[in-house]
């Protein structure tokens, strides 16, 4: 039985606004930045490969702006990393994408600027062309935790069975939890974009549902734990949690897009 909540924000009417208002910013200024971007000159391709010995249980943590992310478990101890950047000749010379492990984490961001592309931008007040674009394909081991905070992007996770964080601005987010059985933890966060996740027959998760305006869609069966609401159109929070489970390790944070669990 599929059950179905519509979903209600966590801050008050007051703070909602401001949110709405910042989103139409920064839209704004990625509209700008791909004008930016295309008048700068003729966009060029390059692709990395790199291989990462992967901590046992580590984490991986990536920052990306634009550019899709796949991550798949592979067979290996290794992580596994093709990048396909795009951008002009100058930003793909100035613009770095930094691959490097520290501890138990392995660190991938796609956007590092050299000194000499922060001298420029600050010569002339101009920050716009900052980000190449990044298409991920990365492999890891199955046990592998995960860390993904991305802007304009989709990301799509199969086969990892360790703790998920995963952040997109207006991307989808799309997940296979089924890897981690009975006990999936999850956190998905989106603005505008929708999460999707596949979870196990047998899970036992509790799961938080937080939205504004989205729609929490489920094959697992919940109940509305508590609910309130204030301010404007009388939105408010909404917690589900699934039957027989005080756990709650599925976390779901959007503004208006929707969640949809599966099994």
């Amino acid at each position: 039985m599929t059950a179905r909540f519509v979903g209600v924000v966590v801050l008050g009417a007051a703070m909602v606004a401001p949110s709405a208002a910042w989103a139409q910013r920064n839209r704004s200024q990625a509209d700008q930045r791909d004008y930016s971007r295309d008048n700068r000159g003729p966009r060029e391709t390059e692709t990395v490969n790199k291989t990462v010995a992967f901590p046992d249980r580590g984490t991986l943590r990536l920052k990306s702006f634009s550019g899709d992310v796949r991550i798949s478990a592979g067979s290996g101890r290794d992580v596994v990393v093709k990048a396909v950047r795009r951008g002009t000749r100058e930003q793909l010379d100035h613009i770095k994408l930094e691959i490097e492990a520290n501890g138990s984490t392995v660190f991938i961001e796609a956007n590092v600027q050299d000194q000499a592309w922060r001298d420029r931008n600050r010569r002339q007040h101009d920050n716009d062309g900052d980000v190449v674009d990044t298409e991920f394909d990365i492999q890891l081991p199955a046990s592998a935790k995960l860390d993904i905070d991305v802007f304009s992007a989709d990301v799509d996770v199969r086969g990892v069975s360790g703790d998920q964080r995963i952040k997109t601005f207006s991307g989808e987010i799309t997940a296979d939890l089924t890897p981690a059985g009975a006990t999936p933890s999850f956190e998905g966060e989106t603005f505008s974009g929708g999460i999707r996740v596949r979870v196990s027959d047998g899970v036992k998760s509790g799961v938080r549902f937080d939205s504004f305006s989205g729609d929490l869609d489920s094959d697992m069966p919940v109940t509305l734990r508590s609910s309130s609401s204030w301010g404007w159109n009388n939105r408010g929070r909404s917690t589900v949690n699934s039957s027989g489970s005080a756990d709650t390790t599925l976390r779901f944070h959007t503004f208006s897009g929707d969640v949809r669990i599966t099994k």
